[in-house]
């Protein structure tokens, strides 16, 4: 329930510990975040959650101490962090002292403010996951359900309404049954849309899909600063925080999860026999660093990118069946351009006679297919893009296009580009396909 304060300067926990009388507030990397008063149905929920939990520890002569709001939580040593969590579940003693916790609280609930709910969506989901807080409840009583975050599972996301039991994660027979709450309002009894929550972040953080806080703070750059190293460029902290890889706040954003070991997002390789998709031969899906990917995915296609050969009296001449140069750029330019709000892959097929690269998003809004066909270029992520430049995979001049129409220029098969509200494919010939119908003796190597 907090509302972040307009920014005059940095703030720290002095200036919390000297808050006027009554007030609350919140303090994370220097922003202060003041706390609403809570109404009577906050209230009455943190009540009936405080004796539940309280209850069951107590009948269990458990070693957890369970604490309602207001109560202070330093979620790190050096006092950047500091929350006032709606109920919060300490299991180990050495946290706890005459300030309050210092350390992640085993478990917290947070009861949703109507006026603010990205706080607890967004904000804290990300700041109690990179702290270490195992189990994470968002409680909200304008649509009556419940979000289960359990950070030591792979899927831990859960969902539930206020007509459901609960299962408790960090204890193995602890249930919270939400029926027993009798709060009566004219509400739909739905989590939040996906829709819903991609707004409240882009109300906290921005449009840019790239200067979100990534979800996940447990993030590894080894592929990354390997790339990086190759080329004899720096990758520390400061680097990380100028390429937009650390936000301001001192926390990864969504460049920084692209770039990770732990990057969510893959690209799906299938070849296929003949001219359709009738028949796998084979098929991969490259995870890892989007940098990984685009190392392992352009060799597993160069791997299947033949080479037959032509004789012209004692000379003979080898061709591909694609360019190099053509699937090096629509490579890149997939990976670079793709809208990552979508959670589907980069899908790549390979055919006899053609390849298809099919990227999510479309084009940028206000280009055309006509506007990139003479060399128009906007990217839609434009950090990566200043990332791929720095590395020298890519130009800053919108010629990926025209180096693939290029590639085609001796040859009568053309690539084809097809743009949609929500795609965008490319697909090139089989040169060899062509020739070997005009010639004979050639050869596969």
């Amino acid at each position: 329930m907090a509302i972040p304060k307009q920014q005059e300067r940095e703030y720290t926990i002095e200036d919390i510990y000297n808050l006027p009388e009554g007030e609350r507030a919140e303090l994370i990397d220097g922003r202060l975040y003041l706390m609403a008063l809570p109404n009577r149905i906050h209230q009455k929920i943190l009540s009936f959650l405080h004796l539940r939990i309280g209850r069951y520890i107590g009948e269990k002569n458990g070693s957890c101490e369970v604490y309602p709001a207001p109560f202070a939580v330093f979620l790190n040593k050096d006092d950047t962090k500091y929350v006032e969590p709606d109920i919060s579940v300490i299991c180990d003693p050495d946290k706890l002292d005459d300030r309050g916790c210092s350390g992640a609280p085993d478990w917290i609930i947070e009861i949703v403010s109507p006026s603010n709910p990205s706080h607890d969506y967004i904000n804290k989901l990300v700041w109690y996951k990179a702290a270490g807080v195992r189990e994470y409840w968002i409680v909200n009583p304008n649509n009556q359900t419940i979000t289960v975050y359990y950070f030591e599972s792979e899927i831990y996301a859960d969902n539930y309404t206020f007509k459901e039991k609960i299962m408790v994660n960090i204890y193995d027979d602890l249930t919270i049954d939400f029926s027993q709450l009798d709060i009566l309002t004219d509400v739909t009894s739905a989590p939040y849309p996906i829709g819903t929550i991609r707004q409240m972040i882009k109300e906290t953080d921005g449009d840019k899909f790239e200067d979100i806080r990534s979800l996940n703070q447990e993030l590894t750059f080894d592929a990354a600063a390997s790339e990086f190293s190759k080329r004899s460029i720096a990758f520390g902290k400061t680097q990380m925080k100028n390429l937009g890889i650390i936000g301001s706040d001192g926390l990864y954003t969504n460049l920084g999860l692209l770039l990770s070991d732990q990057c969510v997002h893959s690209i799906k390789v299938a070849i296929f026999q003949g001219t359709s998709k009738s028949v796998f031969r084979d098929r991969r899906e490259f995870n890892g660093s989007i940098l990984k990917q685009l190392n392992d995915v352009y060799e597993y296609i160069d791997l299947n990118n033949k080479t037959k050969a032509t004789f012209s009296g004692l000379d003979r001449m080898d061709t591909r069946d694609y360019p190099e140069d053509a699937i090096r750029e629509i490579l890149l330019n997939s990976i670079v351009h793709r809208d990552y709000t979508f959670s589907a892959g980069i899908l790549i097929s390979i055919f006899d006679d053609r390849i298809e690269f099919v990227s999510l998003g479309g084009l940028v809004a206000g280009l055309t297919i006509n506007d990139i066909m003479v060399g128009a270029s906007q990217a839609r992520n434009e950090k990566l893009a200043n990332i791929f430049y720095r590395l020298r995979l890519i130009e800053a001049y919108g010629t990926g296009i025209t180096k693939i129409l290029m590639s085609y220029e001796s040859h009568s098969s053309k690539p084809e580009f097809i743009a949609t509200d929500g795609a965008f494919c490319v697909k090139l010939p089989n040169i060899n396909a062509v020739i070997s119908d005009k010639t004979s003796g050639t050869i596969l190597t």
